[in-house]
C-alpha cells in the first residue's frame, strides 16, 4: 500500500485499482477495465506521464521494459 500512495493518482483511480481484485467474473473484469480505461483517459498527458514515471521509479526500468511501459 505505501507503494500506491506514492504514485501521483486521481482519488478516482486510486480506488478502482483498489477495488479490481475483488472484480472476479469475466463480465466484470471487462466492465472494470472499461471503467479504468474511462478515468485514465480524463487524465491530461502530464498526469499519466508522471504516474508512469513514478512506476517505473517503483519496478525499476528492467521489469517496466519487460511489461512494455
Amino acid at each position: 500500500r505505501s507503494q500506491w500512495a506514492r504514485l501521483p493518482l486521481t482519488e478516482e483511480l486510486r480506488e478502482a485499482l483498489l477495488e479490481t481484485p475483488n472484480v472476479r467474473s469475466h463480465g466484470g473484469i471487462r466492465r472494470h477495465i472499461q471503467f479504468l480505461g474511462k478515468i485514465m483517459g480524463q487524465l491530461s498527458e502530464e498526469e499519466a506521464l508522471a504516474i508512469k514515471k513514478t512506476f517505473i521509479d517503483i519496478v525499476g526500468p528492467k521489469k517496466a521494459a519487460r511489461l512494455k511501459i
